[in-house]
């Protein structure tokens, strides 16, 4: 060993554990095991192994912080136990289920093709289970079946199958599947085939529910939820199928509601609503289901969202039933549309002498699709400037997020417009950001330009 490095490791042995500690947590991650076949290490982060390798004293610190590398494991199809790579699979997991002590873990999981035996050892520890995703075979539910009663710790599932279109998902079994009925603190679930489970739907406080379901299943499941607060639902707008519904839901403490199409509001009444979040709004009864949804609901709504917006009537008509809105994101995502975008400004803008529209809007976030013009610059800076008219303007931050793959062949002109405009309001405290975007990203209904509200690329699928 060099004597520099010698002496670097004698140093390391001498800092204080609460120092280490601070070092290491830097490098806090999951852990991820994959087969050397499939492309995660492009996205994975490596294991820090090499930290409990330097000293004794490194090692206990290494070991000792469960919540920084013992307490979540991601897991993909890996490579039979017959191999080199199966085998080390096998003994990293077994370590790594040593090293958690028995303390609440988190788990991601996709059991098509990990080996019996590994899936054994997971089983095997479900009492500590505490945050699990779990995509499968069908006929991998059986190796399950031990964990029934043993979820003390479970508080949110993500549950799917590794086929969805397999035949026997053709419709609901005989008999549901009540694995997980009896897990007193599970609360949050993120369901793809609704209907194949049965849970405690009383304690669930947050539910996402992919896939379209039959609309009585649907039915029968909300009128279930009396304490859920957040509500993702994907399915469209087919819900006339729905024969026994007398009355409308009501959900007293649901507060964010997202879902695939404005038929879901004809379902529901929520007056503690204060996030809406629509990914398309080409139904033609858009207009009144909303007017009926809002009069019932009264509720004080703060941030809309409509993710496909295919007509700016759509937006004229349901402004007027959220005027304490503070947020709104508008997706202009259809190319024939070309005036789309100005039309959108024109609706916010509000004429000299007629009552503002949505006084309490601070942030405006578009997408769009087609090229911005100057028409839509003039429009921009027309309602930009209706807008902070009055001794109380509220409106601070536009944000425009073009297609990037558009935006490159914007004229200068038209650039030279947007910046004059970003400088000339920036002094007035609106702050203007344009951020080009890739055409995928519109494959998702609610893009705020840091993340995706969904994280799935298949929502209308």
């Amino acid at each position: 060993m060099h004597p520099f490095s010698s002496s670097r490791t004698a140093a390391a042995q001498f800092l204080p554990f609460d120092i280490i500690q601070e070092i290491f947590a830097h490098h806090s991650t999951a852990l991820w095991i994959y087969s050397s076949s499939d492309i995660m290490p492009n996205i994975a982060p490596a294991f820090p192994w090499s930290l409990g390798h330097v000293c004794a004293s490194w090692r206990t610190v290494f070991l000792s912080m469960h919540a920084e590398f013992w307490s979540s494991l991601i897991m993909f199809p890996n490579a039979p136990l017959n191999t080199v790579e199966g085998k080390r699979s096998l003994d990293i997991v077994t370590t790594f289920m040593e090293r958690t002590k028995g303390l609440p873990i988190s788990l991601s999981l996709q059991l098509r093709h990990i080996p019996r035996p590994v899936i054994d050892i997971f089983v095997k520890h479900c009492k500590q289970w505490q945050h699990v995703e779990l995509i499968f075979e069908q006929k991998q539910l059986s190796l399950l079946c031990s964990i029934k009663d043993q979820l003390p710790l479970l508080r949110s599932l993500r549950l799917g199958f590794s086929h969805p279109t397999a035949p026997l998902l053709a419709g609901p079994p005989e008999e549901p599947i009540i694995l997980f009925e009896n897990a007193p603190l599970l609360t949050h679930l993120r369901l793809h085939h609704p209907w194949r489970w049965r849970f405690h739907w009383p304690s669930v406080s947050t539910l996402e529910l992919h896939r379209h379901i039959e609309a009585d299943t649907l039915l029968e499941i909300l009128s279930q939820l009396e304490n859920l607060e957040t509500l993702l639902i994907m399915q469209g707008d087919r819900l006339d199928t729905i024969t026994n519904l007398t009355m409308p839901i009501t959900m007293t403490r649901l507060k964010i509601l997202r879902a695939f199409g404005s038929m879901t509001l004809a379902l529901l009444t929520a007056p503690s609503l204060e996030v809406l979040h629509i990914g398309t709004c080409r139904d033609q009864n858009f207009s009144p289901v909303c007017s009926a949804f809002f009069g019932r609901s009264a509720c004080r709504l703060l941030e809309l969202s409509i993710g496909h917006c295919y007509a700016t009537e759509s937006l004229s008509a349901i402004l007027p039933f959220v005027p304490t809105i503070e947020t709104l994101y508008v997706g202009c995502t259809v190319k024939a549309h070309e005036n789309s975008l100005q039309d959108i400004f024109h609706a916010l803008a509000c004429p000299p002498g007629e009552p503002l529209q949505v006084p309490q809007l601070h942030t405006i976030r578009f997408s769009m699709l087609s090229l911005i013009t100057e028409e839509d610059v003039t429009a921009l800076r027309s309602m930009i400037m209706l807008r902070r008219l009055g001794p109380h303007p509220q409106l601070r931050q536009i944000l425009i997020l073009p297609c990037q793959e558009e935006f490159f062949e914007v004229q200068s002109r038209v650039l030279t417009m947007l910046e004059n405009l970003i400088r000339e309001y920036e002094i007035q405290g609106v702050q203007i950001k344009i951020k080009p975007i890739s055409y995928g990203d519109f494959e998702t209904p609610f893009y705020d330009g840091n993340r995706h509200y969904f994280d799935i690329l298949y929502l209308f699928g």
